[in-house]
């Protein structure tokens, strides 16, 4: 089927005066009314003749001309373990190590089907109990398996980030990223179990230390002890 070529459309004027769209004839082909010529920007396409955005869905099949641009590569330098330690000191507030780096995680993202994703701790995970749940230290993670079709790698400087980014990516605007790391979407293993969910393993982590606390205090008056 031969498609009549559209005509250009002059974008240096349209970067120059800043406008969106700027309406200019566009030549349709003869015998196609699905063919439409559209401009990527603000991570969505554009039809040139309408000046709307483009909206299709899940599973839409499309045949572009263009040049190819990979995604960049947002990797991040994670602080040394020192640096990182002595940071939260300063905070004064009553921070405990959960997990070391390289330690794996998992969260739960409904896009729209459940799907589970392994992220992996760049840094150690600093948190500490308030009185309205467990609250998180920064800490930078990256995605790195999901079964997801065209799973990407995702980098965050922490947990909520790098769930608010997924989430984006994989949901657009159907979904609210906006979600409390402790909630029941993150799990120690890949498994949607509330005895595996993360803030449950905070108590776990929490009660240990307490107990480790205490033991120590009894060795001390032990040793006080002369026998």
């Amino acid at each position: 089927m031969n498609k009549e070529a559209p005509k250009e459309r002059d974008l240096r004027k349209l970067a120059d005066d800043g406008t969106l769209f700027e309406e200019k004839e566009v030549a349709e082909p003869a015998e196609s009314s699905q063919y439409i010529q559209c401009e990527a920007r603000y991570g969505h396409l554009y039809n040139l003749a309408t000046g709307k955005r483009v909206v299709f869905d899940d599973d839409t099949l499309f045949e572009l001309k263009g040049e190819y641009i990979p995604p960049k590569n947002e990797s991040i330098l994670p602080q040394s373990v020192d640096a990182l330690k002595n940071e939260v000191s300063a905070k004064g507030e009553n921070y405990f190590q959960a997990f070391e780096r390289g330690t794996k995680l998992y969260f739960i993202l409904k896009s729209p089907h459940s799907y589970f994703f392994t992220f992996e701790l760049l840094e150690e995970l600093y948190v500490k109990n308030t009185a309205t749940g467990y609250s998180l230290y920064k800490c930078k993670c990256k995605t790195i398996y999901s079964d997801i079709p065209f799973f990407e790698v995702i980098h965050g400087v922490s947990l909520s980030e790098l769930y608010r980014k997924t989430s984006i990516l994989y949901n657009g605007s159907k979904r609210s990223p906006e979600v409390q790391v402790a909630s029941e979407y993150f799990f120690t293993k890949p498994i949607r179990d509330k005895n595996f969910a993360l803030k449950e393993e905070f108590k776990r982590i929490e009660r240990l230390i307490e107990a480790k606390a205490k033991a120590k205090e009894q060795i001390k008056e032990l040793e006080k002890l002369k026998i």
